[in-house]
């Protein structure tokens, strides 16, 4: 591996990383502590969080990382799990914040909420390229050279950011980012589709990067918003979902659905699973981001940990 990143076995990565978007106000504190619960009894490691997770869901602010605090600390968990979060998050009326003081802002306060001295896995959640990369990766080296961190990760950076800070950080001496979050599904996903162009898809140069550097990814929408779950078919009429019909709604991604399907009846394993271990049979480390909000959800997930697929097999449902 490449010197400029931090190994994936210092991350703790968990075959499937836990969202926490939903944590505490779209799921009540019971259903939030079942669901963590149940992850952590599967084998999960890994749960991701913001600074503004759940901000738009109720009128409590950093409601998901509040209550992962108060879940950590009811049931002893630091030394199993490593919450990552998000800071330098966009806000109302200042969308980039990544000034050394935006991202100790946000850091102090994660640190307050989640009830932790140090946070294992610090997530930039956006960029901007007006600031030079030496000024960010400076500011995370420090907060991590005072304990405060662990490693740092970026989230929705293009490539050539990630390869000028990474560059940056192993000139120095010092960490680069880790790992990279990304948008990446099974679907074949036209950014013209996407309504926030400030989010990154992952591409055959992203990937092969990844590959090239062994460096972990941990993909959010990991689960195209339940295209593969099951539920839709070729001929149906789309959902009331304008952004999801026009991201997954095309026939490339119904033939993705077909070859998920017919692979799914050979396993004996639920559609949703087999799309999910596309993600996690790739040739460098990854963690999806998966979204459950019951128990149930997050077992029928779950299975694909239980997957294990050949690159060719990884390719045929990609290209058929």
């Amino acid at each position: 591996m490449s010197t400029d990143t931090t190994p994936a076995s210092l991350l703790r990565l968990s075959p499937l990383c836990l969202g926490g978007a939903g944590l505490g106000t779209k799921l009540d504190e019971r259903a939030s502590y079942a669901l963590l619960d149940a992850f952590v009894d599967l084998g999960g490691t890994m749960i991701d969080t913001a600074a503004t997770y759940a901000d738009w869901h109720g009128d409590e602010k950093s409601a998901s990382e509040k209550l992962l605090g108060r879940w950590l600390a009811s049931r002893g968990h630091g030394d199993r799990v490593t919450v990552a979060t998000k800071g330098a998050c966009p806000r109302p009326g200042q969308f980039f914040r990544l000034q050394p003081a935006d991202i100790r802002s946000d850091l102090e306060a994660s640190l307050r909420h989640l009830q932790v001295e140090r946070i294992e896995l610090y997530w930039l959640h956006r960029d901007d390229p007006s600031i030079p990369v030496e000024v960010i990766i400076d500011a995370l080296a420090e907060h991590a050279r005072a304990g405060r961190i662990g490693a740092y990760g970026c989230s929705n950076w293009s490539l050539p950011r990630i390869r000028e800070a990474n560059a940056y950080a192993a000139d120095r001496g010092i960490p680069g980012f880790a790992a990279n979050q990304m948008m990446w599904c099974l679907s074949a996903t036209d950014p013209a589709t996407v309504d926030d162009t400030t989010l990154v898809l992952m591409d055959e140069e992203l990937h092969r990067y990844h590959a090239d550097q062994a460096w972990p990814a941990l993909p959010f929408s990991s689960q195209a918003g339940g295209f593969f779950s099951g539920r839709y078919r070729r001929g149906d009429t789309p959902p009331d979902r304008a952004g999801f019909v026009r991201q997954y709604w095309s026939p490339a991604n119904f033939d993705r659905l077909d070859r998920v399907t017919q692979l799914a009846a050979e396993l004996g394993q639920p559609a949703s699973a087999v799309a999910l271990a596309h993600l996690t049979n790739q040739p460098f480390p990854t963690s999806p981001i998966i979204g459950a909000s019951s128990v149930e959800q997050l077992t029928e997930s779950w299975r694909a940990t239980e997957i294990r697929l050949e690159p060719d097999v990884v390719e045929w449902l990609e290209r058929g």
